[in-house]
């Protein structure tokens, strides 16, 4: 495994550090194994300072077979009612991207577009968007993350029991939670998630019920991403 910074923007001249590298053996019959490398004085990812990693395995007596994850270093967390990134007060200035696509109606593939389309929320000031009920594509993501703009995705669902949104609860569960799974073992390394939200509106008032299944779906986020902040839900008029 090799592990190497990557200077924020591709500015080759940033103090980059020496690359990381180790190795480790896996057992006959086994599907998997650990390896733990450290970075020392690592450079911390933040909006201002978007500064990634990449981690490659490599595989094979030859080392031909090889794959690559990108990824980036922080510490966020609260005290009280504020939120501390890397140390330091993180102020946000948000904006809700809902889903919009009205040249392609379908979210693109292409990086450079999602580029192009964060950069102008930059250069607005914007920090932080809001993912309504819904997580982006992996190049929107992997854009956010290169660019430096914080991203609360939701988990696209409509949970009331009964309703036109779910007739049976009971089946859907089990979507929602392969799906919940699923989405933070796909994005738990990009830097640029600042939480994990449940759903929409789910604020336990008149016509507004609590999400059914927070309890256990809080559980489930930790285990595979212990560090990142979940909410229960996001979004109200």
């Amino acid at each position: 495994v090799l592990l190497e910074h990557d200077p924020p923007g591709g500015n080759a001249n940033a103090t980059s550090g020496m690359p990381v590298s180790g190795s480790v053996v896996i057992a006959a019959g086994a599907h998997s194994a650990q390896l733990k490398l450290g970075v020392t004085s690592p450079q911390l990812w933040s909006p201002d300072t978007p500064a990634l990693y990449t981690a490659t395995a490599s595989s094979g007596r030859d080392f031909t077979r090889s794959t690559s994850v990108t990824f980036g270093i922080k510490h966020l967390t609260t005290s009280g009612s504020a939120l501390l990134l890397n140390g330091a007060a993180l102020y946000i200035h948000g904006v809700g991207d809902d889903y919009t696509y009205m040249e392609t109606e379908a979210p693109p593939l292409d990086m450079g577009l999602y580029r192009e389309r964060l950069l102008t929320f930059k250069r607005f000031g914007f920090n932080f968007i809001r993912l309504h009920s819904h997580f982006e594509a992996s190049e929107y993501m992997a854009a956010a993350a290169e660019i430096g703009i914080l991203l609360s995705p939701a988990l696209p669902m409509g949970a009331k029991n009964g309703s036109a949104h779910c007739a049976r609860l009971d089946l859907a569960e089990g979507i929602y939670r392969r799906t919940w799974e699923s989405l933070i073992l796909k994005y738990r390394n990009n830097p640029c998630l600042m939480d994990y939200s449940m759903g929409n509106e789910y604020y336990g008032m008149p016509g507004r019920p609590s999400f059914p299944f927070r309890e256990s779906f809080y559980d489930i986020a930790k285990r595979l991403d212990p560090h990142r902040l979940v909410i229960d839900t996001d979004g109200c008029c």
